[in-house]
């Protein structure tokens, strides 16, 4: 599944930049705070001092190559299309910039996917299953819940399940979450490291608004 392929390897990445990509459907914000995606009548609140990556970037990781950054818009346009076939990002905050020398983060990241050829994911839950399977077949040793839950957010049933993983010295704790729109899944990763205080990743949540329906 790409929320595992994706998320897992950086979760952190985008916000979004409006600079020739109004007519692509892609999450948009005119104050780096608030941001929202027509497409996905979707919407979200970051703190002011949280970071937020540009959306080129993050598609270029997707393509594995960083050639897209540099590309001209027609190209970058053609990129974004093919993108949305599969999947395409909404939002990505980080409590600092990647990179930055710190023992804790927190980040928030979110996607979505293109679950057409998959008829058989009706709900969140569904989409999540196959998130954990993916999981199974990584490398990467990841304990996770079996159960998948359901919170409510802003009148929307989003289903999410927890995990933890280590990574040398550090503890990852991440929630998986999941609510599906149309013909596409709204994969949100919160993640948190060293720490187990949720409050600011909590109220970042508490903002979006999406349309979804189970």
């Amino acid at each position: 599944m790409k929320i595992f392929k994706i998320l897992l390897v950086s979760l952190s990445l985008i916000s979004c930049d409006t600079t020739k990509t109004k007519e692509l459907p892609l999450t948009v914000s005119t104050d780096n705070i608030n941001f929202s995606n027509e497409k996905f009548q979707l919407s979200i609140t970051k703190p002011e001092s949280w970071y937020a990556q540009n959306v080129k970037e993050l598609i270029a990781m997707q393509q594995l190559g960083s050639d897209i950054i540099s590309g001209d818009d027609e190209n970058f346009k053609a990129i974004t299309e093919a993108a949305l076939k599969t999947s395409l990002p909404l939002f990505g905050f980080h409590e600092f910039k990647p990179g930055t020398p710190t023992s804790t983060n927190s980040s928030l990241m979110g996607i979505a996917e293109n679950i057409s050829v998959l008829p058989g994911i009706k709900k969140g839950c569904d989409y999540l299953y196959h998130a954990k399977k993916a999981m199974d077949q990584s490398q990467i040793k990841m304990d996770y819940e079996e159960d998948c839950h359901i919170k409510v957010i802003n009148g929307v049933d989003i289903s999410y399940f927890n995990s933890q993983l280590e990574v040398g010295d550090n503890i990852v704790n991440q929630r998986y979450m999941a609510c599906i729109s149309g013909d596409y899944a709204i994969a949100i990763v919160s993640t948190i490291v060293n720490k187990v205080d949720t409050l600011e990743l909590d109220s970042i949540l508490s903002t979006l608004k999406v349309q979804c329906k189970e």
